[in-house]
């Protein structure tokens, strides 16, 4: 009867502050980032911590009544924020895709973790979600908290390292977190013109010899490397060569593997348990 606890439940508890905490398939590593940088423009103490690398615990000896703090937060780790029975006062889901179907039931049990980010929200407290994404917005039908829904952003965002729709919505979604707290849209726009982009999320590491190379390890699930072949396809010139494979998470590769047929000029495959999948999809798919 030794209760087993974990680092974001006892910070969640001793946290004095208010918590914005940000989840999803993808994208949430880089709406946490921006979400901060724009509060750092008006707010003297603002922390990051999280799922993004850097602990809780690291964060709370500094943290009092007049801070601000962002949390990326992962589905296991609303699991185990649940056990205390609390979510943050700001909740952000950037999506909700196909993933991590090896460690859960079906997509549904992962969803369900995912909506764990609201479950115990009061109606003082606020959700951030897609208005284009109709899932989300099923999943949160009966979220007790204030619906926020975000789109595109309403500027252009001249960026160049920011490449791709899927940028877009995580613009829209600090956009969204930071107007809130009544950061203005010049304020807003500085931080989204200077920002490079998170390591390992479509990053240009070297341009030589007239070939790009980016490294976009983070991208574990078809929906993700779909939106990086998407993306790339109009700087490539028509000649993208794709590293892929791995393990296999349980996931659907037949939209992944007519991407590929349709958009990658040659592919160097990686050993695992996913890449015969990948391939015979390939194969039996008789794409065009």
């Amino acid at each position: 009867k030794i209760p087993i606890e974990s680092d974001v439940g006892i910070f969640f508890a001793l946290c004095p502050a208010p918590i914005i905490g940000v989840t999803g398939s993808k994208g949430k590593s880089t709406v946490a980032t921006l979400i901060a940088k724009m509060l750092q423009k008006k707010y003297r103490s603002v922390f990051l911590a999280g799922n993004i690398r850097k602990s809780v615990f690291d964060i709370l000896p500094y943290i009092t009544k007049k801070s601000l703090v962002v949390l990326e937060l992962s589905s296991w780790q609303l699991e185990d924020l649940a056990l205390h029975k609390k979510s943050p006062h700001v909740a952000v889901i950037t999506n909700i895709l196909h993933e991590h179907l090896n460690k859960y039931e079906n997509f549904s049990a992962y969803a369900r973790a995912k909506s764990l980010i609201f479950r115990f929200q009061k109606k003082n407290d606020y959700l951030v979600m897609p208005k284009t994404d109709a899932y989300v917005r099923h999943v949160a039908k009966k979220a007790p908290s204030r619906t926020i829904l975000f789109k595109k952003p309403p500027f252009h965002i001249i960026n160049p390292h920011l490449l791709g729709t899927h940028n877009e919505a995580n613009a829209a979604a600090a956009l969204a977190v930071s107007k809130l707290y009544g950061i203005s849209r010049a304020q807003q726009q500085a931080v989204l013109q200077k920002f490079k982009g998170l390591e390992g999320r479509l990053e240009l590491v070297v341009n030589k010899r007239g070939v790009a190379y980016y490294n976009d390890t983070t991208a574990t699930m078809p929906d993700a490397a779909i939106a990086a072949l998407r993306t790339l396809k109009p700087h490539a010139g028509g000649r993208i060569i794709l590293i892929a494979g791995g393990t296999d998470k349980k996931l659907d590769f037949r939209e992944f593997a007519k991407e590929i047929v349709n958009r990658a000029h040659a592919v160097v495959w990686l050993p695992g348990d996913a890449t015969p999948k990948i391939k015979l999809r390939i194969i039996i798919g008789n794409y065009k």
